[in-house]
Parts: structure tokens; C-alpha cells; sequence
């Protein structure tokens, strides 16, 4: 069957409907400004990996959130995935059913089962009440998951982790700079893990953090993150 231009998509044929891209992002910086500046430093020091800047980073991170250790890391998938690792889990682990694969792909890699709760239908976040249902003799650990924002109801579900001495993770990728009651999102459970990609409230073009209150997570060889 033979298709005019006109019924093609603009990536085989078709002209683009628009001149333009929506960008994603509009980064900062103009020819005079502290960012640029900033970026043009980190160039000529060819120190484009771990090394000073990453850590004044991870420092002021820190300081922002409010907690004591905040390690970079490649994406917030690797940050998921390499704090699962560390905390050398067995089991199952509870996680909302509306999530980013990449939150149940972290539970898979590291031969966890994900096991699925329900989302409070106000806020699209995992249930408490949902996430307590599916409690078993066989849960290692609850990931509950920021969305747009908007922090889940992590109190509660930290109260439930902790009468079950099991950690909990936040996948916070959506949430840096958000708080619950005056308290940064970052500063909750075991670990939370941020995304500095282009549709996020950080942008920092890809790359991710780990936050957390635990030193020995924050430096431990297992976690393959970064000996601080």
C-alpha cells in the first residue's frame, strides 16, 4: 500500500509540523553568569568524572537536603539498583503499582521480587493501607515512590518499615526539593534517590544521587557507588 508524504511521521518522510522543538529544558547560563563560569572551570580542569567538583556537589547537596551523606551516581536507576545491592536483600519488596519501570527493574536485578500495592487515587502514590496488605513473612523492604512532586505518605509507611525492622527506600526521583511538614523529602527512611535528568524538578542533563543517613551505606565497597 503506497502512502503520500502527508500520512508519513516527520521521522520517514513527513516535514516536521513544527520549525521548532519544544525543549524539555531551557538551561541557565548566559555569557556572563556564575553557571557558565562554573562550567567552563570544570572544562579546563578535564576533571570530568569523580573527582572535586562532584564532591562540592554531593557537599552542598547535602547540606541543602539536610543530610549527612548524598553519593552521585550515573542515574537514579543505578542509585536504586546499587543500594538494593548493598543492603544484600532476600525476598520480596513492596512498591507502588504506578511507578517508573525502573523502580521494579532494581527490585528484579538484584533477584528481589517485586510485589505490587495499590496507589492512593488523590496523590498516585502507594497506599499505605495497600503497602501493609501485602506484608509478608517474606518482605525485605517497601520502595515508595515521589510523584510529580508530590511526596508519598511516607510517615506512615516509615511506622510500618520500622515495626517490621526492614528498610525503606524512596525512589525520589521527582522530588528534590520537595518537604513533608518542613522536612526535606531526601531525609526519609533508609535511602532516597534522586534523578538530575531533563524532566525533572533538578536538571543537571543526566545523572542521578543517593541520600542517606547511614555512613555505612554511604561508604560500604559492596555498594559499588564510591568509597566517600
Amino acid at each position: 500500500m503506497n502512502s503520500k508524504s502527508s500520512d508519513l511521521p516527520a521521522t520517514v518522510g513527513r516535514h516536521p509540523m513544527f520549525e521548532e522543538r519544544l525543549p524539555i529544558v531551557s538551561p541557565e547560563g548566559l555569557p556572563d553568569d556564575d553557571f557558565l563560569r562554573d562550567v567552563q572551570q570544570i572544562l579546563r580542569s578535564r576533571q570530568l568524572t569523580n573527582a572535586t567538583f562532584v564532591r562540592k556537589f554531593e557537599e552542598a547537596a547535602a547540606e541543602c537536603l539536610g543530610i549527612r551523606h548524598c553519593v552521585a551516581v550515573s542515574s537514579c536507576t543505578a542509585g536504586l539498583t546499587l543500594v538494593l545491592r548493598a543492603l544484600d536483600l532476600q525476598g520480596e519488596v513492596i512498591l507502588p503499582s504506578f511507578t517508573f519501570h525502573a523502580s521494579a527493574h532494581s527490585v528484579l536485578w538484584n533477584g528481589l521480587k517485586p510485589v505490587f500495592a495499590d496507589c492512593d487515587p488523590e496523590t498516585f502514590c502507594i497506599d499505605p493501607r495497600a503497602a501493609n496488605l501485602q506484608i509478608s513473612s517474606r518482605t525485605a523492604a517497601i520502595m515508595a515512590v515521589h510523584l510529580f512532586g508530590n511526596p508519598a505518605s511516607i510517615v506512615e509507611i516509615q511506622t510500618a518499615a520500622s515495626d517490621l525492622g526492614i528498610p525503606l527506600i524512596c525512589d525520589a526521583a521527582h522530588a528534590f526539593g520537595s518537604d513533608i511538614d518542613g522536612r526535606r523529602v531526601g531525609t526519609f527512611g533508609t535511602a532516597e534517590v534522586f534523578s538530575f535528568s531533563p524532566t525533572k524538578l533538578l536538571v543537571a542533563g543526566e545523572g542521578g544521587m543517593v541520600a542517606t543517613g547511614d555512613a555505612d551505606l554511604a561508604r560500604r565497597p559492596g555498594a559499588e557507588v564510591r568509597v566517600l
